[in-house]
């Protein structure tokens, strides 16, 4: 049984996370005098949610898709905690819909 919500989410992570590494890549570039830890929690959380989706999609485990599911929502919390890299918007507002 293969658990396409998880093929789902593993491309939609994959596919962020290189425009989510641009950004901050050009934030730390723009900003040379501080570092600001924003952008690296908000991506490692992409990155381990990637992970974790793949692996379960690609062994049928019924664990590490729970594990993919609770690491999105630590990667939404990264967002709205964190208010990078959308400082002036409502997310969380979408994220319930």
């Amino acid at each position: 049984m293969a658990l396409y919500g998880d093929l789902v989410n593993a491309l939609a992570h994959t596919g962020c996370l290189p425009a989510y590494l641009w950004m901050a890549r050009s934030a730390s570039a723009n900003n040379l005098d501080a570092f600001t830890w924003e952008p690296w929690v908000v991506n490692g959380m992409f990155l381990l949610s990637a992970i974790i989706c793949w692996a379960s999609y690609l062994t049928d485990n019924l664990t590490l898709s729970h594990l993919g599911c609770l690491a999105a929502m630590v990667e939404c919390a990264a967002l709205n905690l964190t208010r990078w890299p959308h400082a002036e918007e409502n997310l969380l507002t979408e994220q319930l819909m």
